[in-house]
């Protein structure tokens, strides 16, 4: 294994070092707002992700069909595309059947 030179090792040290002062003195500021207030950001945070993820399959989907139509794929890829993101989406929705059965 290459050994780091020093200033490398005091740079990475330091770095460390704010990362868990990050970590020990941040919780109070999450916890700041309450229940409620986190309960609705990461709401807002699950709404903005499933559109944007839902936004990229759209987009990954028509690149897959217009490059099956100029015939640089074939249609054997579209299907396997369409598959994979469906079950992509299914894996999500699983996930959060199971979370409303079985969390807290």
């Amino acid at each position: 294994m290459k050994t780091l030179h020093s200033a490398h090792q005091n740079l990475r040290s330091f770095q460390t070092a704010i990362f868990t002062l990050l970590l020990l003195f941040s919780h109070p500021t999450f916890a700041a707002g309450g229940l409620p207030q986190a309960t609705t950001f990461l709401s807002e945070i699950t709404t903005w992700a499933y559109g944007f993820l839902g936004t990229a399959t759209l987009l990954y989907c028509i690149y897959l069909v217009v490059m099956a139509l100029l015939e640089k794929k074939q249609w054997g890829d579209v299907f396997i595309g369409m598959g994979k993101t469906a079950a992509a989406g299914g894996v999500i929705v699983a996930a959060t059947y199971m979370w409303s059965i079985w969390g807290s």
